[in-house]
């Protein structure tokens, strides 16, 4: 993993997060998180931890996503 990757994981580890959320954080554009997102899909390595409303665009329905099995408060983590 580049630093740039290790930046988005190391995001989405420590809490669940929109994408637009680490974007802002990371300051990484979106386009490269999505790619992350992409990959680490196939692999396995990103769960859906909830769908909710996003803090910062306020649209509905937006994937929290996290990094950390653990990070869940139910038990339901979602794979893609």
């Amino acid at each position: 993993m580049y630093n740039e990757e290790r930046k988005v994981f190391a995001a989405f580890y420590e809490q669940p997060k929109t994408m637009l959320m680490v974007a802002k954080e990371t300051n990484i554009e979106r386009g490269n998180i999505c790619y992350y997102v992409g990959r680490w899909k196939k692999r396995n390595m990103i769960w859906i931890h909830e769908y909710d409303t996003c803090p910062i665009s306020k649209h509905e329905g937006v994937q929290f996503l996290t990094t950390n099995p653990n990070n869940s408060d139910n038990d339901d983590l979602t794979l893609f």
